[in-house]
């Protein structure tokens, strides 16, 4: 980690798939020795993925071994069961390897359904590579699971594979498919794949979106005094005595790092396995990403908020200078609407709205990866950010961001036995889901109460508009003899202020529209109750599924449907938000 700032991640994971019989297993392991020289030099730390069947998975898992490079097993069965594919002398070969591997992970595959078993490991695999090394004859009859279906899977999901004969006779090269053909390739491509997946995706200069990237994010100040808190003093002012208590519990609170870890402290457990998540970059980042989208969501919502309110007293200003119109008032009118453009200019300048939003995104992408670690699971329906000839979007730094933390954690050191399981159901419910509830229907009620005041204190000046000219027409139609009154002396004595008071109603009536609009509090808060309830839902059937017999398919299952849900609300949240960038009040 830099002082100021956060490196990219480069971990480069190469997981291996091939036959368990080698006819020539010398050249097989020079191949292999190439495949791992053609990926050093690009500085990346390496990380080899194999199962540990016999022939292709154990020489390169040797030849990782042999380099210092870390070794993670992801096991189809429990390693008992697993030995039974076995002889005896290969049994001790595998378990030789096994003990000198930084991470095992066991599946609970059935022993009467291997092929499945075999499949699921081989996802696992693919799920976590950047690298695939294929020891393959080409012979696309191998079956679900095995390397034909293995490598057509990498390559369809863009993952480069270095193809190696078994047979040593032909030369080691890269795999592509073709119009449903497999062909050999020349490592030309090679470069360029592991400098996009290693190397920060970058924006041209003079693009709409240059402020955003890695690196402006790496090199953010994590603390600068500004303005942002107004908003939230403001909304709080709304809520009346529960929104001041909030500023209390705010300031009591622990910072994004505290939140990160909290959601393990009342399971042991779960805190031993996911130490990868708790310290490391992914941790980090999150912090990090957490506390610079608070910061310009403050900013950006104070912007939208002093706006409006300045345009208010704008109106005021002009009406209470009086006519002919006063220099003071003049220059006042001038110093405001000269505030509004400065700080219309000053947030889109420095991209305050795009930078919330990328930066809440990131933060909302890896939230899930705190409970799909335990299972090995990545995060649902990931995207492998290419750059070959697509355009660049705004977004793409933090899909890439994401897929590099989150191969840096690798695989738990795990058994998905039965007590597992139903601790890591135990934890998606009570520690995930619940606290995901909690938050999202509290949001709603937070939204709710803002929506409802600001509609009301709408009204309330909508009405006292319409007071005002009601009033006026009748004093202006009343007869002559009412003129000598006391109380029309008074009027006719503070007409300018009743003037005043009549244009600052409607003025700040507009300004609280406007800032009701802006803030989508209604459709937010409808948002917030349709998550809760469907987390709820969630929630009630791992609740059933613990009542039986756990398997880690369906609880993955259950966890991936939390992930998806929590990922598409904030999808949805940024396509809502998007849009709304500062602009000058009409």
């Amino acid at each position: 980690m830099q002082k100021h700032g956060l490196e990219a991640p480069r971990v480069l994971n190469i997981a291996v798939s091939g036959h368990r019989k080698i006819e020539n297993v010398a050249a097989v392991r020079r191949d292999v020795a190439i495949a791992f020289d053609l990926v050093c030099p690009f500085g990346a730390q390496l990380r080899v993925l194999s199962p540990l069947a016999e022939g292709a998975d154990r020489i390169v898992a040797a030849e990782a071994l042999r380099r210092h490079v870390e070794l993670q097993c992801p096991l189809p069965f429990f390693r008992e069961e697993y030995e039974k594919d076995f002889s005896p002398a290969s049994r001790e070969e595998f378990r030789a390897l096994l003990g000198r591997a930084g991470s095992v992970f066991e599946l609970d595959g059935e022993a009467d359904r291997r092929a499945q078993a075999y499949l699921r490991a081989g996802q696992v695999l693919l799920s976590h590579a950047d690298l695939l090394i294929a020891v393959w004859d080409g012979d696309r009859g191998a079956g679900v699971g095995g390397t034909a279906d293995i490598v057509t899977r990498a390559l369809a999901d863009k993952i480069p594979v270095i193809w190696i004969d078994p047979t040593g006779t032909e030369p080691i090269s890269m795999a592509a498919l073709h119009r449903g053909r497999l062909h050999r390739l020349g490592f030309e491509a090679l470069e360029e794949d592991l400098k996009t997946i290693l190397t920060p995706i970058s924006v041209n200069k003079g693009d709409p979106h240059e402020g955003l990237s890695f690196e402006i994010f790496s090199k953010e100040r994590e603390s600068v005094l500004s303005y942002g808190f107004i908003f939230d003093a403001f909304v709080n002012l709304l809520r009346g005595r529960e929104g001041l208590a909030q500023i209390w519990r705010n300031a009591e609170g622990g910072g994004a790092a505290q939140a990160w870890r909290a959601i393990y402290s009342s399971n042991p457990q779960m805190e031993a396995v996911c130490t990868p998540c708790i310290e490391g970059d992914l941790a980090h980042c999150f912090a990090r990403a957490d506390t610079l989208a608070k910061r310009y969501a403050g900013l950006y919502r104070s912007t939208f908020l002093l706006t409006f309110m300045l345009s208010a007293l704008a109106v005021v200003v002009a009406i209470s200078g009086g006519d002919p119109r006063s220099l003071v008032s003049l220059l006042l009118e001038f110093v405001m609407i000269g505030l509004i453009v400065l700080l219309t200019w000053v947030a889109n300048a420095r991209h305050w709205h795009e930078r919330w939003i990328e930066y809440r995104q990131l933060a909302e992408q890896l939230r899930p990866i705190r409970f799909l670690f335990p299972l090995g699971m990545p995060l649902p329906r990931r995207k492998h950010v290419r750059a070959m000839g697509e355009r660049l979007q705004s977004s793409d730094w933090v899909h890439w961001l994401v897929a590099r933390l989150e191969r840096t954690v690798g695989l738990p050191n795990v058994k998905l036995d039965a007590a597992y399981l139903n601790n890591v159901s135990v934890f998606c419910t009570q520690a995930v889901i619940d606290d995901q509830v909690r938050y999202h229907t509290a949001n709603a009620e937070k939204l709710h109460q803002v929506d409802h005041r600001l509609h009301k204190i709408g009204q309330m000046l909508f009405q006292l508009t319409a007071a005002a000219c009601l009033g006026g027409i009748l004093l202006i139609l009343s007869p002559a003899t009412l003129h000598g009154a006391r109380w029309w002396s008074f009027v006719e004595q503070n007409r300018g202020g009743i003037e005043l008071v009549s244009a600052l109603v409607p003025a700040f009536g507009a300004a609280i529209l406007g800032i009701r609009n802006v803030g989508e509090f209604r459709r937010l808060e409808h948002r917030s109750r349709a998550m809760a309830a469907s987390l709820q839902a969630v929630g009630v059937e791992v609740e059933h599924d613990r009542e039986r017999e756990m398997k880690s398919a369906r609880l993955a299952s259950h966890c991936e449907l939390v992930a998806t849900q929590m990922m598409s609300e904030t999808a949805d949240w940024r396509t809502l938000l998007i849009t709304r960038r500062i602009e000058l009040p009409a």
